[in-house]
């Protein structure tokens, strides 16, 4: 039971991870070219 849910914990900040850390990347770029 607890390994499902980590399992199920993990995919979903997989999920919402991919995209914070592509907006984080994007900023930094950002402040690289100011």
């Amino acid at each position: 039971m607890v390994f499902t849910n980590d399992r199920c914990l993990r995919d979903m900040l997989l999920a919402l991870g991919i995209p914070v850390i592509t907006l984080m990347q994007q900023k930094k770029l950002d402040i690289l070219r100011r």
